[in-house]
């Protein structure tokens, strides 16, 4: 392939300076079609960007026919290509750990080609293990703590009844009582263990109460997806009581808010993105709405696979989730689902 000279000048650079970064650098020519890019050409790369490829690219590679999810690159492609620069987020499968880790690549238009600047994926990797094994830790410490709450409930409440009860048994057996006695006692002793049971139920209720407050997951994902950059701020009406919602139907809206808030931290451009939970005045549904002040998105990227997935999520559990553009900017993701009682 014919190449010009800066283009040349560019490469022997790359190859002079960046070679050995761990970083993840290549070139890429623009395939221009319509006035759009739709493919790109590979040029060049440095030894990181070959190596965590399971085949290495050769130069004339297209994008098109080498890379996963291809179409998700392009509208990246064209924001660098005519705005000079575009900040892509994904995920990728972390060996190390049990969960994914975000990569971020960085496109920019140098003369007239497209630079891949990747991320360093060995400190991603040991970045990734120390942050997952923190988090671990306190997840177990979390659990710990409840675990001990729950026994010393059990231990106060429960145990002593119970040993009240036998105490209370081993005084009644007594074969001088005659059958009035004998009855009194029984009934006695059935309205405790009766209490015995409700109390059961009671902690166990609250046990489960506390791993699956909708609420408190809602305010901790507003809390882990806002940073120096980007805001990100809950607000629930508390008439709702999403609390009180069965536990499969809590999940299914915590999973679909949080895809919505994560999708505007990588994709929107913006700063903010605002998480209302409400009662939907004209049908007194439960209504979630996550909206942010970003770029909004193509007719394409509103039917994505992303779309679909939250989508599916409500209509488990009868709801209706939809997306939109926003009048003056940004985009606004609803979830609406009736409570049982009100079907």
């Amino acid at each position: 392939m014919a190449q010009s000279p800066e283009l040349d000048h560019l490469i022997a650079a790359m190859s002079r300076y960046v070679i050995d970064l761990p970083r993840a650098i290549a070139i890429h020519l623009p395939k221009i079609k319509d006035g759009k890019v739709n493919d790109i050409e590979f040029i060049w790369g440095n030894k990181s960007f070959q190596s965590w490829r399971p085949n290495p690219l050769q130069e004339g590679d297209l994008g098109s026919a080498t890379r996963k999810k291809f179409d998700e690159l392009i509208p990246h492609l064209n924001k660098a290509w005519f705005d000079g620069q575009a900040i892509q987020f994904f995920s990728s499968p972390n060996s190390t750990t049990a969960h994914e880790m975000e990569i971020e690549t960085i496109w920019s238009k140098a003369e007239d080609v497209i630079v891949e600047w990747g991320d360093d994926i060995n400190s991603k990797i040991q970045h990734g293990s120390a942050i997952e094994a923190e988090r671990h830790q306190r997840l177990m410490d979390a659990v710990e703590a409840e675990r001990d709450s729950f026994v010393q409930e059990i231990h106060d409440n429960v145990l002593q009844d119970l040993h009240v009860l036998t105490m209370n048994m081993a005084s009644k057996l007594n074969p001088s009582l005659d059958k009035d006695q004998l009855l009194s006692e029984s009934w006695n002793l059935q309205l405790a263990l009766q209490k015995i049971q409700k109390d059961l139920r009671s902690l166990l209720t609250q046990e489960q109460q506390r791993t699956a407050l909708l609420s408190v997951r809602l305010f901790s994902l507003g809390e882990t997806y806002s940073n120096e950059t980007f805001t990100t701020d809950v607000t629930i009406d508390p008439d709702v009581h999403i609390d009180t919602l069965e536990g499969n139907i809590q999940n299914e809206l915590f999973y679909v808010c949080k895809e919505a808030v994560s999708n505007a931290l990588k994709h929107s451009n913006g700063s903010k993105v605002d998480l209302r939970v409400e009662t939907k005045s004209s049908t007194g549904e439960i209504q979630l709405t996550i909206q942010d002040n970003g770029d909004g998105m193509d007719d394409a990227s509103l039917r994505s696979s992303g779309t679909l997935n939250m989508e599916k999520r409500m209509q488990r559990i009868g709801g209706v989730f939809s997306l939109e553009n926003v009048d003056g900017g940004g985009l606004r993701a609803q979830a609406n689902v009736r409570r049982s009682d009100q079907e």
